[in-house]
């Protein structure tokens, strides 16, 4: 009975394995490790904006398709501090106040945006005083179609100024951008959300 049972076991792996020469599977694409968090996109929002430029003569709006962030805001009064998280659900505005330039390479300078005036849904204002990257380009929609803003910017030092922004002085930090840089982009349909509660 035991041979018996042996043989039977021995038949059926012997026919497994001659399936699986006359019928191998389709081969899988390795597995590689990968940090799901890092390769995961960050979604978008299509939000309503009012893009203001350094040349008070460009003012698009639009709507533009920004990654989602979230940053906190420290203030004082009297003697008190106070902490506030800021999504772009609760922003009216955002004005860029200050860049920082960095070496790109050679004489050239990159400039981001270092210092922001940021006002909630109430027009309170707020300062914070480091880069928001999400906010450093992004694709903004308009009637005449798509186009790429920024609000970083290059620069080259001669030796003697600034080749792009004709600044004689050698100072990284600056409020004086390139004409085509946005400085302010103004939240509509986040703002008449609101209004709308009201």
């Amino acid at each position: 009975m035991i041979k018996k049972i042996f043989f039977l076991i021995f038949l059926l792996s012997h026919f497994r394995m001659l399936y699986a020469v006359n019928n191998p599977n389709d081969p899988k694409d390795p597995k590689v490790g990968t940090d799901e968090k890092a390769s995961s996109q960050v979604p978008k929002n299509q939000i309503k904006v009012k893009v203001f430029f350094s040349d008070k003569n460009i003012v698009f709006e639009g709507t533009a398709s920004i990654k989602n962030f979230k940053i906190f805001v420290t203030s004082e009064k009297n003697g008190f501090e106070f902490y506030k998280e800021f999504t772009l659900e609760n922003i009216q505005s955002v004005s860029v106040k200050k860049w920082q330039g960095f070496k790109y390479k050679d004489n050239a300078f990159v400039f981001y945006p270092s210092e922001y005036e940021i006002k909630d849904l109430k027009g309170i204002s707020f300062i914070y005083k480091k880069n928001i990257q999400e906010l450093n380009d992004f694709v903004l929609e308009t009637d005449l179609g798509k186009t790429k803003i920024f609000s970083y910017f290059y620069d080259y030092w001669t030796g003697k100024e600034w080749e792009m922004s004709k600044r004689k002085s050698q100072e990284l930090s600056t409020g004086e951008p390139l004409p085509k840089v946005a400085v302010k982009l103004f939240f509509i349909s986040i703002s008449q959300k609101e209004e709308k509660k009201i």
